[in-house]
C-alpha cells in the first residue's frame, strides 16, 4: 500500500482500500500498479510492486465485500518502507563480496551463493606430516615400559595443525637412527606439503632428526636455534618447495614454537601448492 493513505487510520478510525486482483506470492512478478486508495495483498519474500512504499501486516485488516470488489479497512498507520527489504540492502553493485585469501565458512560461502556464484577457485587446506622422534616414545594406547614416555606431541600437533587450518597426517614414531629418520621424512615429503618432526633438534650425541635432514641443499636447512625460550633448538628447513621444521621434543616447547612459526604458514592462503576449485 502507500504509506499516506494510512496516515490516522486506527481501530476506532480505520480506513478503507480497494483491494487489487493479485496475490503476490514469492517469485511472482507484479502486474498492476499499486494507486492512491488501493492495495496488493503480498506473502512474505514477494516482490513489492510499483505505486507501493509500505507492508502491512494482515493482523491490522479487515477484509469485507464492497460493490461487487473486496475492501479492507486498515486498523494501523504504515510508515513508508515498512517491513520492505530494498534491493541492494545486502550488497550494492560494485561492492566487495569477498577478498582473496579470506578463509571460508559457512558465511562466506552463504555470501557466495546468494551472489549466483557456484564455484570458486580456492586454496586446499595443506596437509602437514607429523612425526615423533626418539627410541623412548611410546604410541598413547601401548603398553608403556622403564624409560619411556606417551607421545603426546603427535596428538597435541594433530590438533594444532587442524586449528590453524591444515590437515594432519601422523607419519609414525622415528626411531634414533639418522637413516630410518631420513626415509621417514622423505616419505612424508612425497604426501605432504609440509613435515614437522618433533624431538633430536639439540647438538647432543643422541640427537639425530637434525641431520637426517643435512643433505637438503634446494635451500636445505635455514635456520638452526632461535633466540627463543622455549624452543631455542629449533631448525627450519626447505626442500623442493616445502618447509621441514623440526621442533623442540620437549611438548611445551614443540606447541609453543609451532604457534610462532608453522601455524601462520598453514594459515597462510598460498600455503598450499595447487589450487581445488
Amino acid at each position: 500500500m502507500r504509506a499516506d493513505d494510512t496516515v490516522g487510520a486506527s481501530e476506532r478510525a480505520p480506513k478503507t482500500l480497494v483491494l487489487n486482483g493479485e496475490i503476490l506470492t514469492p517469485g511472482t512478478v507484479p502486474q498492476l500498479t499499486v494507486a492512491s486508495g488501493t492495495a496488493t495483498l503480498i506473502a512474505t519474500g514477494g516482490m513489492v510492486p510499483r505505486g507501493a512504499n509500505a507492508v502491512l501486516m494482515v493482523e491490522l485488516t479487515e477484509t469485507r465485500d464492497e460493490d461487487g470488489g473486496t475492501a479492507i479497512e486498515v486498523r494501523g498507520a504504515a510508515a513508508a518502507g515498512q517491513f520492505i527489504a530494498f534491493a541492494g540492502s545486502d550488497l550494492a553493485r560494485g561492492e566487495i563480496v569477498l577478498r582473496a585469501g579470506q578463509i571460508l565458512t559457512s558465511r562466506e560461502i552463504g555470501m557466495l551463493a546468494a551472489v549466483g556464484c557456484a564455484a570458486a577457485e580456492v586454496w586446499r587446506r595443506p596437509v602437514v606430516g607429523i612425526i615423533s622422534t626418539g627410541d623412548e616414545i611410546v604410541a598413547p594406547g601401548q603398553p608403556i615400559r622403564t624409560g619411556a614416555v606417551y607421545d603426546s606431541n603427535a596428538a597435541i600437533l594433530a590438533a594444532a595443525v587442524e586449528e590453524a587450518g591444515g590437515r594432519a597426517k601422523q607419519l609414525g614414531i622415528g626411531p634414533d637412527d639418522e637413516m630410518a629418520l631420513s626415509r621417514l621424512i622423505d616419505e612424508g615429503l612425497t604426501s605432504c606439503d609440509m613435515v614437522i618432526p618433533s624431538g633430536g633438534t639439540s647438538k647432543g650425541a643422541g640427537d639425530l632428526c637434525y641431520r637426517a635432514i643435512s643433505s637438503f641443499r634446494d635451500p636445505g636447512v635455514v635456520v638452526h636455534g632461535v633466540a627463543l625460550k622455549p624452543g631455542k633448538p629449533l631448525c627450519l628447513a626447505v626442500t623442493g618447495g616445502k618447509p621441514v621444521v623440526i621442533l623442540p621434543g620437549f611438548p611445551t616447547s614443540a606447541i609453543f614454537t609451532f604457534h610462532e612459526f608453522v601455524a601462520p604458514v598453514i594459515a597462510s592462503p598460498r600455503s598450499a601448492a595447487v589450487p581445488n576449485i
